[in-house]
């Protein structure tokens, strides 16, 4: 019964946390607004410059590692409260096309270069988007955007930030892209929260069919394409245009996808 008792209770901080709800932060969003900085934490308000930057750091409150927008204290919750939530938010995927082609043409180093250039581009064309860089996989990037971060029309800055990744990396310019991409954009409800062992592997993100559909429309994008779903469109009140049916791995049924480009 207690086991069960602090699961429920790790699971609402969760989704209140995740959300903008969680009393705390909302306190120390009204605290730390009166404030003035450039720059600040996405979660509690915290400045990261100025002399209330200088404040903050002292309380433990400076940019984490997890995501720059996000202060220490603020990272600390997951270990506080293990677990997580199933929430509503909307999630964009990343794939390099042809990336084994592309390294057997290149030295390790120039494709360690060239693929360090591609994930700058597509982590600050997203975090600008107010996404959570989730994951840097290989040739992907996975990004979430939820209601805390994003707020109610988080599917609306999901296509922002793939759109944004398109122009970042040269599509629609006279030079073109420096490197063939292709994404996906989904939403729909998900698990959000930490993952794996308690103790010392342990990952926050998401975890669900449309987090995996969100993978497959990234794969099947061609260069310059984000594909993206019906519900996102239709969360984000987007008119469905160039409807395109794929046929994802795992999916039994075509996924109509509308299919935008930069221009």
């Amino acid at each position: 019964m207690g086991h069960e008792a602090s699961s429920d209770a790790n699971t609402e901080a969760w989704r209140l946390m995740l959300t903008g709800d969680h009393p705390q932060m909302k306190s120390g969003r009204r605290f730390w607004s009166h404030v003035p900085a450039r720059e600040r934490c996405k979660m509690c308000n915290a400045p990261y410059t100025g002399v209330g930057g200088v404040v903050s750091q002292m309380r433990g409150r400076g940019p984490s590692n997890w995501h720059p927008r996000v202060c220490h204290a603020c990272e600390t919750f997951s270990k506080r409260h293990p677990g997580g939530v199933e929430l509503d938010i909307s999630m964009v995927f990343v794939d390099v096309r042809n990336s084994t082609e592309m390294s057997e043409g290149l030295s390790p180093s120039q494709y360690a270069r060239t693929m360090n250039r591609f994930y700058t581009a597509a982590t600050n064309a997203l975090t600008d988007a107010d996404a959570i860089i989730d994951k840097l996989v290989g040739d992907e990037v996975m990004a979430l955007f939820l209601p805390a971060f994003a707020g109610s029309d988080h599917a609306s800055k999901a296509i922002e930030g793939a759109l944004a990744i398109m122009e970042r990396v040269g599509y629609g310019t006279s030079a073109g892209p420096f490197i063939e991409i292709g994404a996906g954009v989904n939403t729909g409800t998900a698990y959000v929260g930490v993952v794996g062992d308690q103790g010392n592997y342990r990952d926050f993100t998401a975890l669900g069919e449309p987090v995996n559909l969100a993978s497959r429309l990234a794969q099947a994008a061609g260069p310059g394409e984000v594909l993206v779903s019906s519900t996102t469109t239709s969360t984000a009140h987007i008119e469905p245009r160039a409807v395109r049916d794929i046929h994802a791995k795992g999916f039994s049924d075509p996924i109509p996808v509308t299919v935008l480009t930069h221009t």
